[in-house]
């Protein structure tokens, strides 16, 4: 049977829009149905079948939308180069009959051939290429002849699709109907606010409000948006509404540091969301440089379910690719930002802070700046640091960490300068009674993780005599344990030494955890025999009598961090024996126990919301202030590190026979490590610390005024008496770092530096720079190729002879580099040129 199938406007979208339209206009513009019947014509015949002929049967076909903005390919059809065909009925009025009537197409890819019941009515011609190419021009056909007012009337449409376009109607179809002859652009101006009314039916309503703060205060899945008025919004026809709470958002820091943001989203919605976040294109003010997305780490804030049952902010997993958070109804996600300034040349940096969420709704661009002072953080941390954990996956106290070269990153950002390691060289008892050592494990962690410059602390090595009598000696001979201890010291300094070229003031051996007693003094004084230059590394602080014994052993001093006053040595819970050791000159390398430190205690425990802030990055402040020579936190990861994050919930020991809540800092993740709220505070400790350590190394440079050192000396030692009072107020804590920021400004811009490229070798494919500077200095190059291709290049360890070379380049193109020269005493020098590699070789040459 013959028929034709009648589409009317059925759905609720179609008749508001209707509806919506004024009075006197409501009959003289309609829009066709959203639903299309639709087939693709492979061999050409549907001219020479008649398929635009009312009568055609078209109830086998397809069924496609011209209101979703997507040819019939996004649509899900076949993919299609050449010639297909639409067919759509639309009820005509009465009253239309005496009008000028017109169809008008806002979008078809390609070309298109249009009847009205059966009539041609006109064409849109085929016309590619880049400017104005046919798939994205607007065309009108009048159709006065050919309608049939008062009745249906069928729409047949023969497009022709070619290649890298939208293919078919992709935008709605509307039929207008005047007294007088109409223009294009009259009907264009119409279709585009019917246009709007269209997506805004077709999208759902979505609502959010957004705000930035303090990346590592406390937050809620309940947060709400600060009571201030909205700064920023955008609406949309639908109900759909965006809100910023921020104005604009403005951060500062030095070069050389991770500039941290947390950006919160609440979802007002009735539905779940998903937001993205992008930086538009931050650039340098005066310099032009673009600041690249891999200098931005977007992280979402994800929580811990804590033996009370407490959801705890800490987790720090990487976004999605889409940089994504999926929101819950009434529920408020946030994004962390870490933006990586190191190698940034000083100034200001502006751009938009993008928020789109994904599926519908309207987007918020946020005015954004990073201000970067001309200050150049060292790389490597001043003071000797450590972060003392155990493994992922491991046993207790066993060290497989360093096999996860991303484990090993996120400590090595923190400034991590020491590898204090339980994976040490094993003493291998024979049948006879012979003791061999075994080094494999052990070269094979330092080959994983010993870098230049660091310090190694072996150990901890035993806790009485019994365990050494079972482990360094034979059984039929117990006491042996005692030679054989000075034998593996010999062994052990000249393979430390011969193999892995470490000097003595760089390692050290641990003997007993917190214990300086007489077992500690048995085993010291076998290693004084076995090797008097090897340092012995003791953690404790006893009463007066106890640490005049032990004195002569202790080479490292690493007392328990909480014993210790804020006041400086000799005010803490030994304060004789401080005394004593401070006299003697041995360093202090105090540590933080994390033992009972756990998640719920340092992330965000209800009665102590700052305890991030105040507990992990006072660390760095309370080190300064005592004049320490190094600082430990010592952090365990127990085995049911393999659940949902460390903090999930309380362990128990059975070797220690106590409970023990997990207090790693750093989370186990499907792809590798996840950092945390808590680690990265304590990164933002030392970062800290590098700062004061620049104050103080830059007032002692030549060229400095005596007002201007006086003035940052006084204000350092005021700043960190203050934040050590008030640990608590991180509004203080930032305000005092701004003032300290604009000191070290002043002083390492009075600091004296000279820098020049000297040389410059091109060739084809690469460039070379001979620097040279009058003191050590790093470089880095921000290259410019046209055409947003950029590169960043970093030479090694500082020097007064830098060279940069810059790879992988092209013959005859021209390179922007600007150089960015990081002194001693933080000073930051630019110096730009514009270079270009050299040509093709010609015919004949070699």
């Amino acid at each position: 049977m013959r028929r034709t199938i009648v589409i009317r406007l059925a759905s609720a979208l179609v008749a508001l829009l209707v509806l919506s339209l004024p009075a006197a206009a409501a009959n003289d513009t309609s829009v066709l149905p959203a639903e299309w019947r639709f087939t693709i014509d492979a061999e050409d015949a549907g001219v020479d079948a008649k398929w635009y002929d009312p009568a055609h049967d078209d109830a086998t076909w397809s069924r496609v939308s011209t209101h979703r903005w997507k040819g019939w390919q996004q649509q899900g059809l076949p993919r299609h180069e050449g010639f297909a065909w639409y067919r759509v009925a639309h009820d005509v009025p009465a009253e239309l009959g005496k009008k000028h009537v017109y169809l008008y197409f806002g979008g078809v890819g390609d070309a298109a051939q249009v009847w009205v019941n059966g009539k041609d009515v006109g064409v849109h011609e085929l016309r590619q290429g880049m400017e104005n190419p046919s798939w994205v021009r607007s065309f009108m056909l009048e159709i006065t002849g050919a309608v049939r007012a008062g009745q249906t009337n069928t729409i047949a449409v023969r497009v022709q699709n070619v290649a890298d376009s939208v293919a078919g109607i992709w935008l709605p179809v509307y039929l207008f109907a005047r007294d007088e002859p109409m223009t294009l652009d009259s009907m264009k101006e119409r279709a585009v606010g019917l246009n709007r009314k269209i997506l805004a039916g077709l999208d759902p309503v979505v609502r959010f409000d957004a705000w930035t703060g303090y990346a590592y205060a406390p937050t809620t899945l309940d947060a709400v948006p600060p009571s201030r008025q909205a700064a920023i919004v955008k609406k949309q026809d639908n109900g759909s509404l965006a809100r910023s709470f921020d104005e604009h958002v403005h951060l500062r820091g030095a070069a050389g540091e991770f500039v941290p943001m947390a950006v919160h989203v609440r979802n007002r919605s009735e539905m779940p969301i998903t937001v993205r976040l992008d930086f538009l294109p931050v650039r340098h003010d005066t310099l032009g440089l673009q600041m690249t997305m891999d200098r931005v780490e977007v992280r979402r804030m994800d929580y811990i379910l804590t033996a009370r049952r407490d959801l705890v902010p800490d987790p720090l997993p990487r976004v999605g690719e889409n940089n994504g958070l999926r929101i819950d109804p009434e529920q408020t996600e946030t994004f962390v930002v870490l933006i990586d300034t190191r190698g940034m040349p000083a100034g200001s940096w502006k751009g938009q802070l993008h928020l789109t969420p994904l599926r519908a709704g309207p987007f918020l661009d946020i005015p954004f700046r990073l201000e970067v002072a001309p200050v150049s953080l060292p790389d490597h941390m001043p003071i000797r640091l450590t972060l003392w954990s155990d493994t992922p996956g491991g046993s207790y106290m066993v060290d497989a960490r360093g096999d996860n070269d991303d484990y090993e990153a996120l400590q090595r950002r923190i400034g991590v300068n020491v590898v204090q390691s339980h994976l040490r060289p094993w003493p291998v008892i024979d049948d006879n009674g012979e003791m061999t050592v075994d080094f494999v494990e052990f070269d094979r962690m330092m080959a994983r993780r010993f870098r230049e410059g660091d310090e190694l602390v072996l150990g901890h090595y035993s806790g009485s005599v019994k365990s050494m009598e079972e482990h360094w000696a034979p059984r039929n001979d117990p006491d042996r344990w005692k030679a054989n201890w000075v034998t593996y010291i010999r062994e052990l300094a000249a393979h430390i030494r011969d193999h892995h070229g470490i000097p003595y003031d760089r390692w050290s051996i641990y003997l007993t955890d917190e214990n300086i007693g007489p077992f500690f003094i048995e085993l010291a004084q076998g290693v004084r025999e076995g090797d008097p230059k090897v340092r012995i590394f003791a953690n404790r602080v006893e009463d007066l009598e106890i640490m005049k014994k032990a004195e002569p052993y202790i080479d490292i001093l690493s007392p328990y961090a909480p014993w210790l006053s804020d006041k400086g040595r000799g005010h803490g819970k030994n304060a004789d024996s401080e005394k004593l050791m401070d006299e003697k000159g041995v360093p202090w390398w105090p540590y933080f126990h994390a033992w009972w430190q756990g998640a719920e205690k340092t992330a965000f425990p209800r009665a102590d919301p700052e305890a991030t802030h105040y507990r992990l990055r006072m660390h760095a402040w309370f080190a300064w202030k005592l004049k320490l020579e190094g600082f430990g936190y010592w952090v365990f990861i127990i085995e049911n590190y393999v659940r949902r994050y460390s903090g999930y919930p309380s362990y128990a020991i059975p070797l220690l026979h106590i409970p023990h809540n997990n207090v790693g800092l750093v989370y186990l993740g499907h792809d590798g490590p996840i950092t945390s709220r808590r680690l990265e505070a304590y990164r933002e400790g030392w970062e800290d610390y590098k700062l004061l350590w620049v104050i103080d190394r830059a007032a002692g440079a030549d060229g400095q005024t005596s007002s201007a050192v006086e003035q940052a000396r006084n204000n350092l030692a005021t700043a960190v008496d203050d934040i050590l009072a008030n640990k608590t107020d991180v509004d203080r804590h930032q305000k005092w770092r701004h003032t300290l920021l604009d000191d070290a400004t002043a002083l390492c811009g009075a600091a004296p530096l000279d820098v020049s490229i000297d040389e410059i070798d091109v060739a084809r494919d690469r460039i070379d720079l001979t620097c040279s500077a009058s003191k050590p200095v790093r470089v880095w190059t921000w290259v410019d190729r046209g055409r947003n291709e950029r590169g960043f290049v970093e030479t090694a360890a500082a020097t007064e002879a830098p060279v940069v070379s810059i790879t992988g380049l092209v013959p005859g193109e021209t390179c922007g580099l600007t150089l960015v020269f990081a002194g001693p005493e933080g000073q930051q020098k630019i110096v730009r040129r514009e270079v270009r590699t050299t040509g093709w070789k010609t015919g004949g040459e070699n």
